[in-house]
C-alpha cells in the first residue's frame, strides 16, 4: 500500500494512518466500558430538593454530617387525610423527599454554609407522596383531574425553531 506524506497543516503526518495497536484498542475499550457502567449514569432523587442527580454525585443521608435542622419548618408538610373528619396534622422532622436517601452536591454545599438551598422542598415546594389512586393515570385522566390547564401559543419560524407569539395562559 502506498503511503504519502501529508504536507498541509499537520507536518510529518502519514495518510492513511497506521492501524491501532492491541494496546491502544484495549485502552479505548476499557475506557468505553468504564463510562457505560450503570454506576456512571444511574440517577436518583436528592432528598432535599427532589431533583434527579447522577447517583455518583449524591452523598448518602446516613453519611452526611451537616445539620438538617435548617429543613425543619412548620406549615409546609401535612399528613394524608382519608376523610374530612380527620384533623390536619403536620409531619415531624425535616422536610425531605420520600424514598430519596442522598443529598446532591449543590444542596450539601448550601446546608454546610447554613443556607437553605434555593430549590429545597422546605421552601414550599413539598407536595408529598402521590396517592395510590393517582399513580397509574393515563394522560387523558391526568388532564381531566388537573386543577389548571396550560395553554400557549407558538409560531414556527423559517429556521424550524419555535418562538412564543403570545403570553402563556392558564385556565382554572
Amino acid at each position: 500500500m502506498l503511503r504519502k506524506k501529508y504536507t498541509g497543516r499537520l507536518k510529518n503526518t502519514v495518510f492513511p494512518p497506521l492501524p491501532l495497536s492491541r494496546r491502544q484498542v484495549h485502552r479505548i475499550l476499557t475506557k468505553h466500558c468504564r463510562t457505560m457502567r450503570p454506576k456512571s449514569f444511574v440517577e436518583a432523587g436528592c432528598a432535599v430538593c427532589g431533583r434527579l442527580t447522577p447517583q455518583r454525585f449524591l452523598t448518602p443521608l446516613n453519611k452526611y454530617e451537616g445539620s438538617l435542622a435548617l429543613l425543619i419548618r412548620s406549615g409546609v408538610t401535612r399528613k394524608e387525610r382519608f376523610s374530612l373528619d380527620e384533623p390536619i396534622e403536620e409531619l415531624d422532622g425535616p422536610v425531605l423527599a420520600f424514598g430519596c436517601n442522598g443529598i446532591c452536591v449543590d444542596c450539601e454545599t448550601c446546608l454546610d454554609n447554613g443556607i437553605i438551598p434555593k430549590l429545597a422542598l422546605v421552601r414550599h415546594n413539598w407536595i408529598g407522596e402521590v396517592p395510590e389512586q393517582l399513580k397509574d393515570l393515563t394522560y387523558a385522566e391526568g388532564i381531566m383531574i388537573a386543577r389548571v390547564r396550560h395553554n400557549r401559543c407558538v409560531l414556527r419560524v423559517n429556521s424550524g425553531r419555535v418562538r412564543m407569539s403570545a403570553n402563556a395562559i392558564m385556565f382554572s
